[in-house]
């Protein structure tokens, strides 16, 4: 019987996009196989001592930095559970205040080198399930950088499953080592291949992996429902990209229990502000320092909102979001007539600050 393992991955569209390793019993490696197939290959079901050992004190750091997590984990979880019965965009928010608070509170956490604490794991967890609601809209919001999107590709979240998850760290660490409080260096197990679950034997690895199919394909269908709402239908029968805009609100009015605001779309020009004169290779150059000119109205149009967070769309707000135009996206929205519809928001600014926002998500920094 020919078991298959694949490095802890999140693939975007498809499981080919994963690092895979085929076990089998003499046969080759499948084609999808990396070099370390070979050695993959041989490794055997019945784990040696060298291996349990190590597992062992794996295990004992995963134990020490669960608790250092927990209350991260704690937090995150219950919020994932009360966004699930709020409106998207109550939940949207909430849900995007707390990946980015993980990236700074995460960051207090020792990690060892595993970026459990923010980027993978526990962020996660908090993002795909901003990812899950986004899907509950009819068009796309731009939720995921290209930069967290590769990331988490080499990453899977916390499961709550404390089996599950334990194999999944020291899979990690078997493939990344692990970076101790004190400096020290926990390596992988040398002899083996990296990101091989070698203290397993045949039952076991089997309902790893079991399990693994599962939480891969569950996140996979979220993001692939994701990008599938890239292209919306039009009035006209054909797909469009989804598009965004911006503007300044001028007026706001009912339509029966939609609302519908009148924009302006505004650009700040720069200007040089001369401030000396000098001469270089016998030519006269001008220092020149640029600065913001007066705002100018590129155009002006409408947006149609069928709902809006509880703050409210006022005049004077300026407002992003996402949709469709006059019933298609086209880029010549310099019409009197141009209309958004079927929209989603993203940020509404009041004065200097944001009273609602629902802000991309991508790696932390630092």
């Amino acid at each position: 019987m020919t078991l298959r393992f694949a490095h802890l991955c999140l693939p975007l569209l498809a499981l080919s996009a994963c690092n895979l390793i085929t076990f089998s019993g003499g046969s080759s490696a499948s084609p999808s196989a990396t070099s370390e197939s070979s050695a993959a290959a041989d490794q055997p079901y019945a784990p040696s001592a060298a291996s349990l050992e190590w597992f062992q004190t794996c295990s004992a750091h995963y134990g020490r930095q669960m608790k250092d997590w927990e209350p991260l984990l704690k937090e995150s979880r219950t919020l994932i559970a009360e966004t699930k019965s709020l409106p998207y965009y109550e939940a949207a928010s909430k849900l995007s205040v707390q990946s980015e608070k993980l990236c700074i509170e995460g960051a207090k956490v020792s990690s060892g080198g595993l970026k459990w604490h923010n980027d993978a794991g526990v962020r996660l967890e908090v993002v795909l399930e901003l990812a899950r609601r986004s899907v509950e809209r009819k068009y796309k919001t731009w939720l995921l950088s290209s930069n967290y999107r590769n990331f988490i590709a080499d990453e899977v979240p916390f499961t709550g499953n404390d089996e599950f998850d334990r194999n999944s760290f020291c899979v990690a660490v078997q493939q990344k080592g692990l970076t101790l409080s004190n400096g020290e260096r926990f390596a992988p197990l040398s002899g083996q291949p990296s990101g091989a679950a070698h203290w397993l034997d045949a039952a076991e690895f089997e309902r790893f992996r079991t399990k693994q199919d599962a939480v891969l394909k569950s996140y996979q269908d979220t993001l692939t429902g994701i990008d599938e709402l890239a292209a919306a239908p039009g009035d006209d029968g054909k797909s469009y990209a989804v598009q965004g805009d911006y503007g300044k609100v001028i007026g706001v009015k009912k339509d029966g229990t939609a609302l519908v605001a009148s924009l302006a779309h505004i650009t700040v020009p720069y200007t040089c502000q001369h401030s000396g004169n000098y001469r270089f290779n016998g030519v006269e150059w001008t220092d020149c320092d640029y600065v913001d000119a007066a705002p100018v109205v590129s155009y002006k149009f409408s947006a149609r909102f069928d709902e809006v967070p509880a703050s409210g769309i006022k005049a004077g707000d300026t407002i992003s979001f996402v949709g469709l135009v006059n019933g298609k996206v086209v880029f010549d929205a310099k019409k009197p007539d141009a209309k958004w519809e079927s929209t989603t928001l993203y940020r509404i600014d009041r004065g200097k600050k944001p009273v609602f926002a629902v802000n991309t998500v991508d790696l932390c920094r630092g």
